[in-house]
């Protein structure tokens, strides 16, 4: 298992280049461009990075984000050939 964990304003933690359960590289996965874009739409990089800094009244405030995949049970087309 390939994961990156390395911390910095523009790094993402635990990203994976690849496919964890077929072990193979993706071929058209656009997730850190929907990311920076997402970032970049709602001030990602204006917010107080310290833990426990940003709050609403006296309720605190967190950002984050998630991404999930679903596996569906896609099958190799065929089509019979025809003389």
């Amino acid at each position: 298992m390939r994961r990156r964990s390395i911390r910095s304003s523009s790094a993402l933690i635990n990203y994976s280049d690849q496919d964890q359960i077929e072990d193979m590289p993706y071929s058209s996965k656009q997730l850190r461009e929907c990311y920076r874009q997402g970032a970049e739409r709602f001030g990602w990089s204006k917010r107080n990075p310290q833990p426990r800094s940003m709050r609403d009244g006296n309720e605190l405030v967190g950002w984050g984000m998630a991404t999930g995949i679903w596996e569906a049970m896609q099958m190799k087309a065929k089509r019979p050939r025809r003389c």
